[in-house]
């Protein structure tokens, strides 16, 4: 069935839905039942993932609102929270229901993403088919956007749930709209509720939807591209496209609220780059040419990453080319709108959603995602889709020909994507792919470089001393000036006994952090361990001065001075500590042990006693004070 751009769809479903006897494959809830399971396919591998460190830590896996599900407080924290640099709560409730659900396990959240992301690419079909009447564009329209590599980031990434989320509430949107204008269309289907009703729905739907993820705020214009076609809706006179300016008026209100929260929001995290740092200029190049790259990577989807780091300046040859093809394609597609109304609506779909994305206000340090192109590309697939039907009806190529080379494109798709997804199946294959396809990325070696810090300090914790060292050590090629990988490293070295390794990896935490005083702590214990300790006790004084709450520098402190026979200075840093960890039974005995040196016996008594109190089986308390079956072992070590 054919659509002129001028005139309004037929209400209700193709005619070839009511004949029985037509083949399988030709009903119109095949294709959806096929998409859906074409979809899964390719991308259900994500559901064996684990979280990954890229923002999965801040929006789920560490996040205490996130983590204590959907409870009152926390539902409140939502709606009036910035974490993370937005205002989106109905995303943050969305986790919390994963929560909610599957607890700490990441295979759920990433099926409820895979989940809508085939959801949304069942809406996307029922809307083209009710819009246009044209079941095999709309189909494969909707297959590009749920094959297409490009969307491997909003579906396999954890954190970007908002993705995926508002666009679904975006396709209810347009669902609400048709319904609308039909019902408002003289002599149209009748959906069985007022007008008012389907307008008041997609407004309901919008407003979700910026609640959701802000990047929705061009809407509004998007709903005037659909008036032009399929719906046909400009086509009735100038003061019909007014009523139709009109009727936005409420759709342009919610996006100006969005857009004030969103600015506050990322201002107030800091997330916006100022015009100091990144003048207009820069902006605007950067701009120009992520158009024509989002174009690239759409009809050649290699070389995705995590991070598309800024360049800084484009070099001006790039610049003009991408400001010509912009130009030119427009231009273009307003002269064909007549002929070809997909190709300028699908167009302009792409440029307008992507305008609140394109970094004319940086926010971040990205100068493109990925994940930015997940509504975008829904006009450049609508654009492709009914172009090629031209085409082939143009070619009079036969239906098979059409539907092979329609197979070729989505295979390929499919392909690439079944590529793309294990690079998220855990940190570490994620941050090597994007050095491996952006180069030596600064920002992505940063993020590589902690997530070896982390994996070393799982490694710690487990006592796997030989992971720990390796991870640590491959933490510190990336990122030298990392202070707690230095002083973490020391700390593995010592526990092992290889004191002559930690006492350089203490010292140089502490020359890259002088004020660290846990660094200062332990090169101060690691140097007396050595013989040092003259040097051992300006570290432990400077480490007591900078943390004067920390007991243990106190308590090292005094043990260097005992060590040293200096049993007066011992005193008061043993009583320091003895005062900060009053629970600790061992800091009484070691002051015990010096005022006792000191020819003060009945204020050492006084202190053993108080150990015993804390712990009654204290073997160093029972032999000072000649009680128990540790009065014949002997006595322990100070410190």
């Amino acid at each position: 069935m054919k659509i002129r751009p001028d005139s309004t769809p037929p209400p209700g479903p193709p005619a070839d839905d009511a004949d029985d006897r037509v083949p399988l494959y030709q009903r119109p809830w095949f294709a959806g039942l096929v998409l859906a399971v074409l979809t899964f396919g390719v991308f259900q591998q994500v559901t064996s993932y684990p979280f990954v460190e890229f923002d999965d830590q801040d929006y789920v896996v560490s996040n205490p609102h996130v983590q204590g599900g959907l409870s009152g407080a926390d539902l409140a924290w939502a709606f009036t929270s910035t974490h993370a640099s937005n205002w989106h709560p109905i995303t943050w409730i969305s986790h919390m229901l994963d929560v909610q659900l599957f607890g700490q396990n990441a295979a759920g959240p990433h099926l409820v993403n895979l989940l809508w992301h085939i959801a949304n690419a069942l809406l996307l079909l029922s809307f083209l088919r009710k819009a246009t009447g044209q079941n095999w564009p709309s189909a494969f329209a909707a297959a590009l956007f749920a094959l297409h590599p490009l969307h491997v980031e909003s579906v396999a990434w954890v954190a970007e749930r908002k993705d995926v989320l508002s666009t679904c509430f975006a396709l209810l949107t347009l669902h609400a709209y048709l319904d609308y204008t039909r019902a408002r269309a003289p002599g149209g289907a009748a959906p069985g509720r007022p007008a008012r009703f389907h307008y008041g729905l997609a407004l309901f739907w919008f407003a979700l939807g910026l609640m959701s993820k802000p990047m929705l705020v061009s809407l509004p214009l998007l709903l005037l591209l659909v008036d032009y076609w399929p719906l046909g809706r400009f086509s009735k006179g100038a003061a019909a496209a007014r009523v139709l300016l009109w009727e936005k008026l409420p759709f342009v209100a919610l996006s100006a609220l969005s857009c004030g929260m969103t600015l506050f929001a990322q201002y107030h995290g800091g997330a916006v780059q100022d015009f100091a740092h990144l003048p207009v200029q820069a902006r605007v190049a950067n701009a120009l040419v992520s158009f024509s790259r989002y174009l690239g990577k759409t009809v050649l989807p290699l070389h995705l990453s995590i991070l598309y780091p800024y360049p800084g300046n484009w070099p001006w040859v790039s610049v003009l080319l991408s400001a010509l093809l912009l130009v030119a394609v427009s231009a273009a597609a307003v002269c064909l709108r007549r002929r070809f109304p997909a190709l300028v609506v699908g167009w302009f779909w792409f440029v307008i959603s992507l305008l609140p994305v394109i970094g004319l206000v940086q926010v971040g340090e990205q100068s493109m995602a990925d994940r930015y192109m997940y509504i975008p590309s829904i006009g450049l697939f609508a654009a492709i889709a009914w172009l090629g039907a031209a085409a082939a009806a143009r070619l009079a190529l036969a239906p098979s020909a059409v539907g092979g080379i329609a197979g070729v494109l989505l295979a390929g798709c499919a392909a690439r994507t079944m590529v793309q997804v294990p690079y998220w199946r855990d940190t570490e294959s994620l941050y090597l792919h994007a050095l491996a396809t952006g180069g030596p990325n600064p920002t992505v070696v940063r993020f590589l470089a902690y997530h070896y810090y982390n994996l070393g300090n799982a490694a710690k914790e487990a006592g796997n001393a030989e992971e720990a060292i390796v991870r640590y050590r491959g933490s510190l090629k990336m990122d030298p000036q990392n202070s707690l990988a230095h002083n973490n490293l020391g700390m593995v070295y010592q526990a092992i006994g290889r004191i002559r390794d930690a006492i350089p990896e203490y010292g140089k935490a502490v020359e890259l952090s002088p004020t660290n005083a846990h660094a200062r702590n332990n090169l101060g214990v690691a140097l007396a361990a050595g013989g040092n300790l003259e040097e051992a006790a300006k570290q432990l004084v400077e480490s007591a001065r900078l943390a004067p709450d920390n007991a243990e520098a106190h308590n090292n402190l005094g043990a260097l001075y005992f060590r040293q026979g200096k049993f007066k200075e011992a005193v008061p840093e043993y009583e320091a500590a003895a005062r900060l960890a009053p629970g600790n039974p061992g800091v009484l005995d070691n002051l015990g042990d010096a005022l006792a040196r000191l020819g003060r016996p009945e204020e050492a008594q006084s202190a053993y006693r108080k150990a015993l109190g804390i712990d009654p089986g204290d073997p160093v308390a029972q032999k000072r004070l000649g009680i128990g079956p540790a009065a014949t072992k002997p006595p322990r070590r100070a410190p």
